[in-house]
């Protein structure tokens, strides 16, 4: 909640939280060799601007590969059916499988595959004014600006690592990264090593980890999967 994650920054330097931005929404888009990210939500942008904490942006290469699903594309009368569900519930229910005790074929046992989390540079955040603070992020011009400033900060940043190491922890990738919601609806920029896989039109997802810092808390925004493991 908003609040233990106020109260666990608030300690001071060495402190830290990890957030996986995409939550349920993003797991229902999980499908082997695909990276679609859901970052729509801001509030975790808002966190680290009230408490001074600098975000560090943060990839799982190799998650969706743990486990088979039945991906249903949006509009789907599947997929609205999901969507329906994890309204109602609080959480969402993709369908999984993966490998058994002593088969490879079927299962709840995660398939043997690694996974490569990148942690990126911290993102410094600057100190707020008094009158920027609390709900003041969200319903003044000034302060709706400065969120969506350090969030398209960090959105561009997870492009920054994908480009920087697709070509060597998700070679058998299906797609592009795809980023998903706050007008991100985009694949990433070709970068170096970009591939003909990298422009397919198909869709394609933040593991969290943190970076600990001497002189401020950071707060780790992962984007990866949010498929179970």
């Amino acid at each position: 909640s908003k609040r233990s994650c106020n109260q666990i920054l608030a300690r001071g330097p060495g402190s830290a939280i990890m957030l996986v931005v995409g939550g349920a929404a993003e797991s229902l888009d999980t499908e082997p060799g695909t990276y679609r990210l859901t970052l729509g939500r801001k509030g975790f942008v808002r966190v680290a601007l009230d408490n001074g904490a600098d975000l560090v942006p943060v990839l799982g290469f190799g998650e969706n590969d743990i486990f088979d699903t039945m991906y249903y594309p949006p509009n789907t009368w599947a997929r609205k059916l999901q969507e329906k569900m994890r309204k109602r519930l609080g959480f969402a229910t993709p369908i999984f499988y993966g490998r058994g005790l002593f088969n490879y074929s079927l299962g709840v046992m995660p398939h043997r595959k690694p996974i490569i989390v990148v942690v990126g540079k911290p993102i410094k955040l600057p100190k707020l004014p008094p009158h920027l603070r609390g709900a003041a992020l969200s319903t003044t011009e000034e302060g709706v600006a400065l969120v969506d400033k350090y969030h398209h900060i960090y959105v561009e940043a997870l492009r920054d690592i994908w480009d920087m190491y697709k070509s060597r922890w998700a070679v058998h990738r299906a797609g592009s990264l795809l980023i998903q919601g706050g007008g991100h609806n985009k694949h990433a920029q070709h970068g170096p090593g970009s591939s003909s896989k990298d422009q397919q039109p198909q869709h394609a997802k933040p593991s969290a980890h943190n970076a600990a810092r001497p002189k401020r808390s950071p707060l780790a925004a992962s984007s990866g999967t949010g498929k179970p493991s």
